[in-house]
């Protein structure tokens, strides 16, 4: 598990006073990472790398699914034997990301960074398949489409698509041309039509800005702005964005 990853859930699934693991029952959407599914990728891997170990002061067996995710001191951090608490441990890896961002390179950065985007672009279905009660999976397909889309894109081009072939989906509701089930259905390929389309036509796509209801995560802020540098809230990426901006290094 990268550093990244490990301050950013220490940061955010940690009490006040940085001693107990406090799981996410307590937090905002969007709070750690940009989406749902990425918080849980995440955590099941601190759990599967023993980062994250279940507190069997509370549970008397590991084999117990994820049911210790929103349990407050339902899980304990696994700190290397040098460090004696978690504040500490955090010193530690932010002086690791000093040295992150003087020796980073293209090659290793842009794969973790193109993760982050294309979930960036997930967390917005989900946010507005909250809002508009418009729900369907979202499952590695999308995340793939959205992948590509990025080889071209900025995230924030790449949402204003996405807000289309939703928008697309609702006035078919209201038309009664659909079903909500099947307008659900309906938004993702009709987000790959779209983006088919654009690169056809050449389209200049809109800059979508970020919304009040989805903040940069934790995990965002600092690839953007404490790795990268920049006053960036992660909209901006693109693959080509990335590679011009670490070339110019």
């Amino acid at each position: 598990m990268s550093d990244i990853k490990k301050l950013a859930l220490l940061h955010t699934l940690t009490d006040e006073d940085l001693k107990y693991y406090q799981g996410f029952q307590h937090l905002s959407p969007f709070t750690l990472s940009p989406s749902h599914k990425y918080d849980k990728e995440i955590v099941i891997e601190a759990y599967q790398e023993k980062f994250l170990v279940i507190n069997s002061k509370i549970y008397a067996s590991d084999e117990l699914g994820l049911s210790f995710l929103n349990k407050k001191r339902g899980a304990e951090f696994q700190l290397p034997a040098e460090f004696k608490n978690i504040e500490a441990y955090i010193a530690h890896l932010s002086d690791n990301l000093h040295i992150l961002k003087k020796h980073i390179t293209k090659r290793e950065f842009s794969v973790f960074a193109n993760e982050l985007s294309v979930n960036e672009c997930i967390g917005f279905l989900e946010a507005s398949q909250k809002k508009y009660n418009l729900h369907f999976d979202i499952g590695n397909k999308s995340a793939l489409l959205f992948k590509l889309a990025l080889q071209d894109y900025s995230v924030a081009e790449v949402i204003s698509l996405l807000w289309s072939a939703f928008k697309t989906a609702l006035a078919k509701i209201q038309g009664r041309q659909l079903t909500r089930e099947n307008a659900a259905l309906s938004v993702i390929p009709n987000f790959e039509r779209l983006l088919l389309t654009a690169k056809e036509e050449g389209w200049k796509l809109t800059h979508y800005w970020r919304l009040k209801s989805i903040p940069q995560s934790k995990l965002s802020k600092i690839v953007f702005q404490d790795v990268l540098g920049l006053k960036s809230d992660g909209y901006n990426f693109s693959n080509s964005w990335l590679g011009g901006l670490l070339d110019s290094r």
